[in-house]
């Protein structure tokens, strides 16, 4: 299983975002035997490929470099969404590719559900002027 269908199994916001755009478990498992090496894998990968290990290891990075500080770190799905995203070569991207969905559009609509950054008085941070001012 690819972490694109893991994903979608887990209710968050990766997987609001993926469903909204209308892609399943099994649209995503049908692109990527449409994209696989079809040559017999000679070893059977128990646990995590290193490629996935290295994304959920990202993932954790960018939780860390998003969540303003003083405030608990916890890498969510929507976070190894954009990781997955950020590498065009990932097999997350490839999938999407093989759908016609866009990565930009799927980055677009993960922005919009993601919860702003807090700063340590639980305020949202404010981009650019206030409304209203000069």
């Amino acid at each position: 299983m690819t972490l694109l269908e893991g994903l979608l199994r887990v209710d968050g916001t990766a997987a609001a975002v993926l469903n909204a755009l209308g892609v399943t478990r099994e649209r995503v498992r049908t692109a990527w035997l449409h994209t696989a090496d079809p040559r017999p894998r000679k070893t059977v990968v128990q646990g995590y490929s290193a490629p996935a290990r290295t994304a959920v290891a990202a993932a954790e990075l960018h939780a860390v470099e998003t969540t303003p500080e003083g405030t608990p770190v916890t890498a969510a799905t929507h976070h190894l969404l954009a990781v997955l995203l950020a590498d065009p070569s990932s097999r997350a991207c490839v999938a999407l590719a093989e759908l016609d969905v866009s990565p930009r559009v799927v980055r677009h609509l993960l922005s919009a559900h993601t919860p702003a950054p807090r700063n340590l008085m639980g305020r949202r941070f404010r981009y650019g002027p206030r409304p209203g001012a000069l």
